[in-house]
């Protein structure tokens, strides 16, 4: 029996959170849950944007270098060899590799994981007849 929640089933709004939960975080039953809603084709939409939002996350999640590697292989995915009923991840995709430079951007490290600078050894980087009078 599925039980009606202002305008939304109780199962879809299960099935909602279990797909904003990340994959090393699921449980037994999370995962059956989806493996249920795939296997409805008509959710083969959800299913797709799932996979890319799933290894989005987890190339945010790399704490080094290896996490642009992975989003630039979210991003090429995306881009190329979708079949055209996926409009939406498309349209996506093409955001993605417009906006590259500021996505990748952000996985950066921190800046107090950058390592301390020896800034008595530093030279300028300016010219010094700017500062001349």
């Amino acid at each position: 029996m599925v039980l009606l929640v202002e305008g939304r089933t109780a199962e879809g709004e299960a099935s909602r959170r279990t797909l904003h939960t990340g994959e090393s975080l699921l449980t037994d039953k999370q995962r059956a849950r989806l493996e249920a809603l795939f296997a409805d084709e008509d959710h083969a939409e959800v299913e797709a944007t799932w996979g890319v939002y799933r290894r989005a996350i987890t190339a945010y999640r790399e704490p080094d270098k290896t996490g642009k590697q992975l989003m630039w292989g979210v991003i090429d995915s995306v881009v190329s060899g979708l079949p055209a009923a996926l409009k939406e991840i498309r349209k996506l995709g093409r955001t993605l590799k417009l906006r590259a430079a500021d996505v990748l951007a952000v996985l950066r490290p921190p800046r107090h994981q950058l390592g301390f600078r020896n800034l008595t050894n530093c030279t300028p980087k300016c010219d010094v007849s700017l500062y001349s009078v």
